[in-house]
């Protein structure tokens, strides 16, 4: 019955440790598939942060390499005090590197605003000039075209007016025509230009000048052809600049802060998992187990060690023996000295707690 209780005693410690060991392992592999999972999201973050980078790094680059046309829309007022009222769009910082692009075409468009008056209509053709005027005050171009409002018949214009009376009445409207007349074009050389002069002049034989409500000079620049591909392909460099970039940051990354995609492996003094639950006698138990194997194991190999050392002298304290007996003629020593050595060790069989003592 005591013998039972014992047996049963000990299946339960070995259930009860194998459920230990299964416990700790699953809990050794949850620990390294929660340190996994924060590897991943820090490389992640490592990475998403190095595209941000790179793609701003890029689109800089590119933005500082490709030129971009310049675009320039300018209210202008017209001298009437003049017997030809001029406008001049003039450009700040041209000495500083400012003003139109070295080498860019750009075309000059005159917008104006005038009523639907029967004054305008009766006026009929007038002439707009352009000028371009350098920094010295020379003209680098000039170009003249004629203007004239859009016709409109009086049916078309009493129709025209039924329909759109309630807008007008209101404000959302009003009886203007806009005319937009290019009236320039120039390519910026060594000269510089300084401003833009634009000039009515009535036709010939009449002094009549339209009448406005405002007027506005647009400036559109074209790039080089060269310039102007890359313009053209500029989102497709961006695209290879931060790719190039986000490249050249990893490899960075990877040679200066190889820790961060790569931590090392941090050693803990904490036991075994097999250890876990335990108690720190149980663990001394053990340990002092352990050290008696050892020291049975180290002390049998010294004593197989001694055991030969005093075979070897013994048997040549027998052969030294035999020969003295032979030649004093005792025939009773007439035995080999590996028969002696036999029989020593067979029969008494020395430890190393015993002593042999030989007197000459």
């Amino acid at each position: 019955m005591a013998k039972e209780c014992i047996s049963r005693g000990e299946d339960a410690t070995r259930r009860a440790r194998k459920a230990e060991g299964a416990a700790g392992r699953a809990w050794g592999v949850t620990r390294r598939a929660g340190s996994g999972v924060v590897g991943v999201v820090n490389v992640c973050m490592v990475l998403a942060a190095l595209m941000v980078l790179a793609v701003v790094l890029g689109v800089g680059v590119v933005r500082v390499w490709v030129d971009e046309p310049l675009v320039m829309n300018e209210l202008v007022f017209f001298d009437y005090t003049d017997v030809n009222p001029t406008a001049v769009m003039e450009f700040s910082g041209v000495g500083d590197g400012g003003g139109i692009p070295f080498k860019h075409t750009y075309f000059v468009e005159l917008q104006l605003v005038l009523p639907d008056s029967d004054y305008n209509r009766h006026i009929g053709v007038f002439q707009v000039t352009a000028e371009v005027i350098s920094e010295r005050g020379r003209v680098l171009a000039r170009s003249s075209q004629p203007c004239t409002l859009l016709f409109r018949s009086l049916p078309i214009r009493v129709a025209r007016t039924f329909i759109f009376a309630v807008p007008i009445l209101l404000g959302f409207s009003s009886e203007t025509q806009q005319i937009t007349v290019r009236v320039l074009q120039h390519k910026e050389r060594k000269l510089r230009t300084l401003a833009i002069k634009v000039t009515l002049v009535p036709r010939a034989g009449t002094s009549a000048l339209p009448e406005l409500y405002s007027a506005k000079i647009i400036l559109n620049s074209k790039l080089p052809w060269r310039k102007q591909i890359v313009h053209n392909w500029k989102w497709t460099f961006y695209v290879w600049a931060s790719l190039n970039m986000y490249i050249v940051l990893l490899i960075i990354t990877l040679c200066c802060c190889r820790h961060l995609f790569f931590p090392a492996r941090t050693v803990t003094n904490n036991p075994p998992s097999v250890w876990r639950g335990r108690t720190i006698e149980d663990y001394k138990v053990v340990r002092c187990e352990a050290g008696e194997r050892a020291a049975d194991s180290m002390s049998a190999r010294e004593t197989s060690r001694r055991r030969r050392s005093m075979r070897r002298l013994l048997m040549h304290e027998f052969e030294d023996f035999g020969e003295q007996a032979g030649s004093s003629g005792f025939g009773s020593a007439n035995f080999s000295s590996e028969e002696a050595s036999d029989q020593l060790f067979g029969s008494s069989g020395f430890t190393d707690s015993e002593s042999v003592c030989t007197d000459g």
